[in-house]
């Protein structure tokens, strides 16, 4: 799984080995402790290719107010399991 910054709100979702067919829930979030908290949650309707390939953008990803990062954990859930990782928009 690999997840690109695109933009300052906006990143590509990328992942290898699913069965063709396979849909995925993209789950983002981001936290300013105590402070502010924030989740976008997509189901898209694209399906992994013939070669288990899925490829998607998520938008509206703008940092916090009170962050100094606009950081987010991403968990991908998809048939088989759940794929998390990070990324931080310029």
């Amino acid at each position: 799984m690999a997840v690109k910054p695109i933009s300052s709100s906006s990143a590509q979702v990328e992942m290898k080995g699913l069965e063709p067919g396979e849909t995925l829930t993209i789950i983002f979030k981001a936290e300013v402790p105590g402070r502010h908290f924030s989740q976008i949650e997509e189901h898209p309707a694209q399906q992994a290719n013939a070669n288990g390939y899925y490829s998607y953008e998520v938008s509206g990803l703008r940092a916090l107010p009170g962050s100094t990062v606009n950081q987010w954990q991403i968990q991908i859930v998809h048939a088989r399991g759940v794929a998390c990782t990070e990324v931080t928009l310029p």
